[in-house]
């Protein structure tokens, strides 16, 4: 049984890897034709593909009349990127 679950890791592994690398050359030649940075780019796909998850979750508590759980999921990542991820950033990358 472990000797299954390591080579689906192994795999899985492996099938992230080798589509990581097709993402990141789609986005270069993107962020070409569209004559930007490839950083910024990346910044704005990433801004998005991590909003999937909390707008997805707001959308379903809002079918299963859960409202609760989408305002929990609100405040709970806004006080997180608030309270540890900003104040993170400007300690480790400040100016000196």
């Amino acid at each position: 049984m472990v000797i299954i679950h390591l080579v689906f890791y192994l795999a899985s592994f492996l099938i992230i890897w080798y589509c990581s690398g097709i993402i990141i050359s789609l986005v270069d030649r993107f962020s070409h034709r569209l004559k930007l940075s490839s950083f910024s780019v990346s910044f704005f796909l990433l801004g998005i593909l991590t909003s999937i998850p909390e707008f997805s979750i707001g959308i379903n508590s809002i079918i299963n009349q859960t409202p609760d759980i989408f305002i929990g999921n609100l405040l709970g990542s806004s006080l997180i990127l608030f309270i540890f991820v900003i104040p993170s950033f400007s300690h480790f990358w400040q100016r000196r």
